[in-house]
């Protein structure tokens, strides 16, 4: 990549924290938004164990899109796991009195 390239695309925010901190989220949701949203995440080296990077224009271009109305659940109660309570009433004569 050349350096004009990066100019063209703004800053470069070299980690997580850094990309967090630039769209005021945490970072458990910024990689939420990446997998499920389609946030512009880019890795210099292979696979998920390379460096993570974004570009700053990058970034606002796809929050202009409305990128975390993408990500945002449909329907919250619904993924609510259900809590069961388990009783059985006990059996007559099976305590001593």
């Amino acid at each position: 990549m050349s350096p004009l390239g990066d100019i063209a695309k703004g800053k470069i925010l070299s980690s997580w924290k850094e990309i967090a901190a630039r769209l005021g989220v945490t970072v458990r949701t910024v990689q939420r938004w990446e997998k499920i949203g389609g946030l512009p995440i880019h890795r210099r080296g292979s696979g998920k164990t390379g460096r993570t990077y974004a570009h700053t224009a990058e970034l606002d271009r796809w929050l202009m899109s409305g990128g975390p109305d993408r990500c945002a659940p449909e329907d919250a109660e619904s993924r609510r796991p259900v809590r069961r309570r388990w009783f059985s009433p006990p059996i007559a004569g099976s305590f001593p009195i």
